[in-house]
């Protein structure tokens, strides 16, 4: 995102690198409405739409989460091993466990992986609209 933005002449790569998640969005977003009030291509907004939309899923449903988790036990197994798991603590204060098996780690990691190919659609399309000199 960080580059898309710089490459858009939106924010310095250094300033948006520099940006927390929430920060590069609301640049994103800022970026697609201004593109989108100058009659930009449609698909160059539909491009922006589509990677904002991809990141704030992704930020809003699990890097937040990931970010903050601690490691305990969630038992043991069949050979009496200790099963790991992964929580957090929540903005009031409760734990919340947010997995306790490594297939669902997994399926955090790949919903994840999820935004990269609308992010990487955006800087294509920024890249096009905004050549180097």
């Amino acid at each position: 995102m960080a580059a898309t933005l710089a490459r858009a002449g939106a924010a310095t790569l250094s300033d948006a690198r520099s940006k927390t998640a929430g920060r590069k969005q609301e640049l994103m977003i800022r970026l697609r409405d201004s593109l989108a009030g100058q009659d930009a291509d449609p698909e160059l907004v539909a491009a922006l739409d589509g990677a904002i939309a991809a990141f704030d899923r992704a930020r809003s449903e699990h890097r937040n989460v990931l970010s903050h988790i601690y490691g305990f036990t969630v038992g043991r197994d069949d050979d009496g091993a200790y099963l790991p798991g992964v929580a957090h603590v929540t903005s009031d204060g409760r734990d919340l466990t947010v997995a306790e098996t490594p297939a669902q780690l997994l399926t955090i990691a790949h919903e994840i992986e999820e935004a990269i190919d609308p992010l990487d659609a955006a800087r294509e399309a920024v890249a096009a609209a905004f050549p180097r000199p």
